[in-house]
C-alpha cells in the first residue's frame, strides 16, 4: 500500500471493484447464456427457470446472511404482495419482452443495447417522483447515448450486408 493510505479505504475500493467485475461478467454470461438457451427453449420456460434460479440462490443467500433470525410471519406476508408485484411489473414482463427481442437479434448486439437500462431507470424516475435529473446524469445519459450509438454502427457497418439490412433501425 501507498504510504498515508488509510488500508480500510483501499481494501472497501479493491472489494468494489471485484464487484463491479464480477457483475459484468454475470451480466455478459446471462446474455450469452440465454441466447443459446433461447435455441432450445420458448422465451416463457427460459424466464422460468432464470428467476427459479434466482430464488433458490436468493434463499440460500437469505439464510447464511440471517445468522438465524428472520423476521415475523406477519412482515413477511404483508410484504409478499407488493413485492409480487414488482416482481412481475419489472421483472418476469420485461424479462419476457428481452427473450422475444434476443431470440431476433445476435448477442453482441443485445449486449450493447442493454446499456440503455440506465436511461429507462432515469427517465421512469423523472416521470414518476418528479425528481430533478442532476448535470451528472445528464453528462452520463449524454454519453451513453454517444457510446451505444458509435457501438450500434460500428456493429452495423462490420455486419455483412446482408445482415446489415436485418439489423437496421
Amino acid at each position: 500500500l501507498e504510504q498515508g493510505v488509510d488500508p480500510q479505504l483501499s481494501e472497501t475500493f479493491f472489494s468494489g471493484i471485484v464487484w463491479a467485475v464480477s457483475a459484468a461478467l454475470m451480466w455478459a454470461v446471462a446474455t450469452v447464456s440465454g441466447k443459446a438457451v433461447l435455441r432450445t427453449v420458448p422465451p416463457l420456460i427460459a424466464v422460468f427457470w432464470r428467476w427459479a434460479a434466482a430464488v433458490v440462490g436468493l434463499g440460500v443467500a437469505l439464510v447464511f446472511s440471517a445468522k438465524g433470525s428472520f423476521p415475523p410471519f406477519e412482515v413477511v406476508f404483508a410484504s409478499a404482495w407488493p413485492l409480487l408485484y414488482l416482481a412481475l411489473v419489472a421483472g418476469v414482463v420485461p424479462m419476457y419482452i428481452y427473450y422475444q427481442g434476443l431470440r431476433r437479434i445476435p448477442a453482441s448486439l443485445a449486449t450493447f443495447l442493454e446499456l440503455a437500462y440506465p436511461l429507462g431507470g432515469v427517465f421512469l424516475t423523472v416521470v414518476f417522483s418528479d425528481q430533478a435529473v442532476s448535470i451528472l446524469q445528464l453528462a452520463g445519459g449524454f454519453t451513453l447515448v454517444i457510446v451505444l450509438g458509435l457501438l450500434a454502427w460500428t456493429t452495423l457497418s462490420n455486419s455483412s450486408s446482408s445482415q446489415k439490412s436485418k439489423y437496421q433501425f
